[in-house]
């Protein structure tokens, strides 16, 4: 059986030392994980490179795929991530109704491009 879990599980961990938090998952036979509240740094991509976890997505807001997507972008190809999920939608496409979410949805797909 393959454990994954995603990494909000561990924020205060991770925090501290990204490293531990990534032996001590794999010590408790974790091989997957879905990255949340992980700063989007080389070094940190490299630290869960070396972890050998495979990686499912990673969670982020929009305000800050937006803010930082080159910086994701790297992250992600240094991770081997293929997903980047958003976490929470402007409140424009939650309340807009069909419109504003296909707005949005184009939005993102433009910016995935």
């Amino acid at each position: 059986m393959k454990l994954g879990v995603q990494t909000f599980t561990i924020r205060e961990l991770q925090k501290e030392n990204l490293k531990t938090a990534m032996d001590q998952l794999k010590d408790l036979g974790v091989h997957a994980l879905e990255l949340c509240r992980v700063e989007m740094t080389k070094e940190n991509a490299n630290v869960i490179k070396d972890s050998k976890m495979k990686i499912l997505s990673v969670q982020l807001t929009y305000k800050k795929l937006d803010r930082m997507f080159d910086q994701v972008v790297e992250f992600c190809q240094i991770t081997s991530c293929p997903i980047v999920v958003v976490s929470v939608l402007p409140l424009v496409a939650i309340l807009g109704g069909k419109k504003q979410m296909l707005i949005f949805s184009r939005r993102l797909n433009i910016s995935s491009s």
